[in-house]
């Protein structure tokens, strides 16, 4: 090479290169990209998948996939496993030293990558490699590349937008990327129709909102062919070889498919009739439930691709009679495992297909009225779309969750609040920091879970199992982490500057203090907001703004969020429940859920002792007097009990009747006025001790109007009846309003009154 700088890029594109050659990276990927880095190529191999389909790829004798985590989601124990097997495989059926062999810790904590180069180059120049007439790097055989400062603490480079590009990163495998096309083409194949090129036969031309509905009928169409196929090809011939257990497994809900597209295609058909008083988008929304089967469906598609294989390898019997139903069914052309697949691409075109027909029911005059119904169908099957990706993504959880509750020892679940390692949430984010808890002063290595309930601690060992170096925990204690207090804290003054990185966690009542170290900044910034993550899923800041009781919950059977009526997606967690009305909603819903229905409105007060008059529905309250508008009220004089029904409403008394009164008062303080009458009463005496509450606020009171000006009263009570008005609230309390003159003279009707 002619530099170093060449060198240094050379090397790790040179493994880029040879990793295309064997096809475990598509020549579209990323890391085949001009602008590529390093820190590129280490994410992709940092999960351990790749590598472990390299090797398949070299010799699929020589690892057996069945033991390695296919969706590791980034579990740092999952990757390290999935990097273990692969290190273990080249050093028993490659040859490969171990000084030539790099520590799990140097790819998953990107800390030696020139280690991991080094490892892949020694394979590449292996007999098993070589012998695929694809060879070796580096071409030049030069090993001091290996060792360039480029490819040490790459950790500096990785941040957070970096590990979310990661996640991107991996979707971009030839194995899922393949596999993907292969699909796609297969149901081209046997279902999509393009009907664009195809005369017309009707007279009038054809729109091309009606090739969008012949596309989406006569595809329809197909796909049942294909169920029925997958019926009577496959799952009844098979079900002798296979026994029921290994049919329900392999061909899980094809009947039930069968039946529901069966009776959906005839909907179809009767909805795009010119004579139909069905639409179509009234079609796709009576489905939307039915079609939730698919969720199992579509998670349990790989785990029976991967059994017929396995079943067919381990018997000649079945495997010839798989190609003999598949020489039936299609001339060969696909296998069973191929037409599996069928149905998950199908129930994601639904999409597409309403996509298209609704911005040609746009341009429709005749069919404009379904817009809007156009448009909750393909809200309605993107949340079905939304909800299958979610099902399947959380079938992979709880099977990392499995994994993690069997690699602990001494985990004590049914002593506890938590079952199973499920019951704690899910998992944030795992790896190993030092924690110190006070008042002991010794500070322990610690390989720590963080679920969104607990904090899990763990002692990390490790033990031979399955001819493969294998993680293995030991339990030592957990905190559920909604009981403490984070306390952020600047770096440490200890000696050892890898674990200078501190924060405390605090018990909210003061039991106990926890001090927590990580090896760098951005490590110690990752766990604290794994933290604060997975107390806001437990306890939602959104809470604050209603009363409704929202705890996180999981929910046995598909539901809707009674706020936007959206599905609740999932298989565990799916998100949060009142705890008193029982109301469902997403965490971005809580704010907008509106006051909690098992609240019942505020019962009455109780009742102040009874008036002089006996009348029990008549109690006394205590309120200060006016004087007449004229004149400043007196404070030192007695106060005047005013008395407030609280018993059956009774028809208010006449305008006049309500001018009297206001004249009266504002003449003498020893009068009140009686609600039931209209006519002066005599005043009580005022008790010795305080009156019982009653709820003065006029906001409160079911006849308040709000704030108005004379001239918006006077709109607002110009058609009621008369009754109404003693009881209107206009701008300023109704005492001030009556005990003003009268336009006829004091005390006199008004003569706009009917009274």
């Amino acid at each position: 090479m002619a530099g170093a700088g060449v060198m240094e890029d050379g090397l790790w594109r040179e493994a880029v290169h040879w990793l295309t050659q064997f096809g475990v990276l598509p020549a579209d990927h990323r890391c085949c990209l001009p602008d590529s880095k390093p820190i590129d190529l280490l994410y992709t191999l940092r999960d351990g998948v790749l590598l472990c389909h390299l090797l398949q790829k070299i010799d699929p004798a020589t690892i057996d996939m069945k033991d390695v985590s296919l969706n590791p989601q980034l579990a740092q124990f999952l990757c390290a496993k999935n990097i273990r097997v692969f290190l273990t495989m080249c050093s028993k059926h490659y040859n490969i030293r171990e000084a030539d062999l790099f520590d799990p810790s140097m790819l998953f904590d990107y800390t030696d990558f020139g280690r991991v180069l080094r490892t892949l180059s020694v394979l590449s120049r292996s007999p098993k490699a070589l012998a695929r007439g694809i060879p070796g790097f580096p071409a030049d055989a030069d090993q001091s590349a290996f060792e360039e400062p480029i490819y040490r603490h790459l950790d500096e480079e990785a941040n957070v937008e970096d590990r979310i590009l990661s996640d991107r990163l991996r979707s971009h495998l030839i194995r899922s990327r393949s596999n993907d096309k292969m699909e796609e083409n297969i149901y081209e194949d046997l279902c999509y129709v393009s009907l664009k090129d195809k005369p017309a036969t009707a007279k009038a031309p054809l729109e091309k909102r009606d090739y969008c509905l012949n596309e989406l009928l006569e595809t329809e169409a197909n796909y049942v062919s294909v169920l029925e196929m997958l019926r009577e090809k496959f799952m009844e011939p098979l079900r002798p070889l296979l026994g029921p257990e290994y049919t329900v497994t392999i061909f899980q809900g094809i009947q039930g498919l069968e039946d529901l597209h069966k009776r959906f295609h005839r909907e179809l058909r009767e909805a795009c009739r010119p004579d139909s008083t069905t639409r179509i988008s009234n079609v796709f929304i009576s489905n939307k439930a039915r079609f939730l089967i698919y969720g199992e469906y579509c998670s349990n598609l790989q785990p029976a691709q991967e059994l017929i294989d396995e079943l067919c390898e381990k018997d000649d019997a079945l495997s010839q009679k798989v190609a003999r139903c598949q020489m039936e069914a299609n001339g060969g052309k696909f296998k069973l495992r191929d037409l599996l697949s069928v149905p998950m691409q199908r129930i994601l075109k639904y999409e597409i297909l309403l996509r298209e027909l609704l911005k040609y029911t746009v341009k429709s005059t005749q069919y404009s009225d379904d817009h809007g119904g156009l448009e909750r169908a393909l809200a309605a099957m993107r949340d079905v779309a939304e909800f299958i990706n979610e099902v399947k993504r959380d079938n992979e959880t709880l099977q990392i969750m499995h994994d993690i509750e069997s690699s602990i020892t001494d985990w004590p679940l049914e002593e506890g609040p938590f079952r199973s390692a499920k019951d704690c949430g899910r998992l944030l984010k795992d790896g190993e920091i030092k924690v110190k808890c006070h008042p002991e002063n010794k500070i322990k290595l610690r390989y720590v879970f963080i679920f969104d309930e607990i904090l899990l601690m763990c002692k990390s060992t490790r033990i031979v199992e399955k001819m493969f170096w294998g993680e293995q925990y030991c339990y030592k204690d957990w905190l559920r982490i909604c009981e403490f207090d984070l306390e952020d804290r600047r770096k440490s003054q200890r000696t050892d500057a890898r674990w200078s990185h501190m924060w405390h966690l605090v018990h909210k009542r003061k039991k106990t203090v926890y001090t927590l170290y990580a090896k760098t900044e951005e490590t110690k910034r990752n766990w604290i907001k794994a933290l604060e993550e997975a107390r806001e899923h437990v306890d939602p800041s959104e809470n604050k703004y209603t009363d409704h009781v929202f705890a996180l919950a999981t929910f046995s059977r598909p539901e809707e969020c009674d706020t936007c009526l959206k599905l609740l997606k999932g298989k565990f967690l799916q998100g949060y429940r009142c705890g008193q009305c029982e109301r469902k909603a997403h965490k971005h819903c809580i704010r907008a859920s509106g006051m909690c229905g098992a609240r019942q409105p505020p019962s009455l007060p109780p009742r102040p002792p009874a008036g002089d008059d006996g009348d029990p529905d008549v109690c006394a309250v205590q309120l200060p007097s006016r004087g007449s508008s004229h004149q400043q009220p007196d404070f030192s004089a007695p106060p005047v009990a005013r008395s407030v029904s609280l018993g059956a409403p009774r028809r208010a008394p006449p305008l006049w009747a309500v001018s009297r009164t206001a004249s009266s008062l504002s003449g003498s303080r020893s009068s009140s006025f009686s609600a039931s009458g209209g006519e002066p009463a005599a005043s009580s005496p005022v008790p010795s001790s305080p009156p019982d509450y009653v709820n003065l606020n006029i906001e409160e009171q079911p006849w308040w109007s709000g704030e108005m000006d004379r001239v918006q009263a006077e709109r607002a009570l110009e058609h009621r009846p008369p009754w109404h008005v003693p009881g209107a609230r206009v701008g300023r309390p109704a005492e001030q309003v009556c005990a003003e003159p009268t336009r006829g003279g004091e005390g006199e009707p008004h003569e706009d009154s009917p009274g």
